[in-house]
This record gives structure tokens, sequence and C-alpha cells, in this order.
């Protein structure tokens, strides 16, 4: 399994041993799990947390044109 170093200040180091210990995880694991959700494709959680959230009734979606309206198209293979 490939390797990779990581350095830190002393701070932050001591929050992940305590981190990794609480969850009971290697260092390793613990660090890899953090990472892992970065990589991931889609909306974070803090979209979500805030998708919907604007109050104002101006914000809407403007009207689409029919779709029956468009250009004919090739299909492809």
């Amino acid at each position: 399994m490939p390797q990779i170093s990581l350095y830190v200040n002393q701070n932050d180091y001591d929050k992940i041993v305590e981190a990794a210990r609480f969850s009971g995880k290697s260092i390793s694991n613990w660090v890899a799990e953090a990472v892992r959700p970065k990589f991931r494709q889609g909306y974070s959680q803090e979209f979500l947390d805030l998708f919907g959230s604007v109050q104002d009734e101006s914000f809407r979606r403007p009207e689409q044109p029919d779709a029956s309206l468009n250009a004919p198209r090739e299909k492809m293979l």
C-alpha cells in the first residue's frame, strides 16, 4: 500500500492523535477516513445543509421553454 508523509504542527498532531484514539482507529486510518470524503463527487455536506434555505420569493427558477421546440438531433451510438 502506498504511503505519504504529513507534516503538521504539534497542536494539530495532538488533536489528530486524540481523535484517532477516541475513535479506536490508528492515526493513519483516521487521517485517511478524514481525507477520503474530499475526493468523492457530489455536493458537500455544507451545501446540502444550506440547500433550500433562501426564503426570498423573487429567487425562483425562470420559466423553461417547451422541450418540443428543440432542434431534432441525430442519435449517437
